[in-house]
């Protein structure tokens, strides 16, 4: 059995998608630096690193990036990171290294990849702060042409009548040939979530 660790920025998300309950964490004002977070799993037994929690961590990407590399090379560790933002050639190419790098000490890198609705992305998401759903798509075409294993996250999985299901089989469509996995779950909700999607309980059942 594999034990897993998660590790995060803190601070408010700011790409604060209607159904993430992460805006209601981390209000303290005070912000661990990269080497805080690293060092905040020195006394812990792991095999797995998710680079995941309280907000995205790639909302600066070359930030994420060092993240994962400081991870690495402090613990040797397998690594799972969860975006919704994309990166650049550059950023791509310090990905890819780093992947060889884990490829060689026998250590695998999962690059995850959230995309729940195609033209209804805007049910939940701030458009003006996360790149379009066809881009996070181009983005995991480029991971896999870099041979990183990819996942395809289709998170939350919405009602549908806020993203009909048939985006959702479109998106499955378009990635199948390029993605490691394809992971799907629910919408995890509380009152505050309700209210942000406009929702009542009984559209969940």
């Amino acid at each position: 059995i594999k034990k897993r660790e998660l590790v995060s920025f803190d601070d408010v998300c700011p790409f604060n998608c209607k159904h993430c309950y992460t805006f209601e964490l981390n209000r303290t004002g005070y912000n661990r630096t990269i080497n805080e977070i690293v060092d905040s799993l020195a006394d812990k037994e792991f095999d797995v690193v998710y680079v995941s929690q309280r907000k995205d961590n790639f909302v600066n990407p070359d930030e994420g990036l060092e993240l994962c590399e400081k991870l690495f090379d402090r613990y040797n560790c397998n690594l799972i990171a969860i975006t919704r933002n994309i990166f650049n050639c550059e950023q791509l190419d310090r990905l890819a290294k780093l992947n060889k790098k884990m490829r060689d000490n026998n250590k695998f890198l999962f690059m995850a990849v959230s995309i729940p609705a195609l033209e209804s992305a805007n049910v939940t998401e701030d458009l003006n702060k996360i790149p379009m759903p066809q881009e996070r798509i181009s983005f995991l075409e480029n991971i896999s042409k870099r041979d990183i294993l990819n996942i395809l996250l289709i998170r939350p999985l919405l009602p549908d009548d806020l993203v009909p299901v048939d985006e959702v089989i479109r998106i499955v469509q378009q990635c199948k040939n390029f993605v490691s996995c394809i992971v799907s779950s629910g919408l995890a909700v509380n009152d505050h979530i309700l209210k942000r999607l406009n929702l009542k309980e009984d559209n969940l059942t």
